[in-house]
């Protein structure tokens, strides 16, 4: 199982043009509350985006783009827009090469941001927040919070995303926010979940 697994993996990848199957350890040891780079599994993208509200006039936001897979993914679904948001300029740069050689039809532009998740404006067409467990803590708080400003000053219907391992800060955070709605939660690989949160 495990073989036919990896071998999807790379299947993936090459049908798509793009290098994205890496792990990087936390980028800054001082930032105890950042983690490391790892990609959302396509199995585990299969079943995720079949629970995706998606609208062409609406934008995706990827935190923690890393090198860009779950970024490109969502392009290929008919939104107004995907925004990749990463803290690292060394995976920015490897997010960028694997939008230009990517194979496929990408269905919106993608943007890449440089910069610290916890500062940056949600904007106000933004309908999809996507998380594969990048940070938590004070990040994870001060994202959150822009996202309740966000909703405050534009009502709309916003889905928050989660990619989370068994067990997690991240998880164990965001399920105490008593202003976050829990719409569903599904099992995926590796004793992995996917948590759908909602505002509106």
């Amino acid at each position: 199982m495990n073989y036919l697994r990896r071998l999807d993996e790379r299947f993936q990848e090459w049908r798509l043009g793009i290098d994205t199957d890496e792990w990087h350890a936390v980028i800054d040891p001082d930032q105890p509350d950042r983690r490391g780079y790892s990609p959302t599994k396509y199995r585990d993208w299969r079943i995720i985006r079949r629970h995706i509200f998606v609208s062409g006039e609406s934008a995706f936001i990827d935190y923690g783009a890393g090198l860009g897979r779950v970024t490109i993914l969502a392009a290929m679904l008919p939104f107004s827009r995907v925004i990749g948001i990463e803290v690292s300029p060394h995976l920015i740069r490897r997010a960028h090469e694997n939008i230009r050689n990517v194979r496929g039809v990408l269905r919106t532009r993608i943007e890449m941001v440089s910069a610290d998740a916890s500062t940056f404006e949600i904007p106000k067409d933004a309908s999809t927040l996507f998380f594969h467990n990048p940070f938590a803590g004070s990040i994870l708080s001060s994202v959150l919070e822009n996202a309740r400003r966000s909703h405050c000053s534009h009502p709309r219907l916003l889905q928050i995303i989660c990619n989370v391992p068994e067990q997690s800060a991240f998880e164990n955070e965001i399920t105490s926010v008593n202003w976050l709605k829990l719409r569903e939660g599904f099992l995926l690989s590796d004793r992995r979940k996917c948590l759908i949160f909602s505002l509106g």
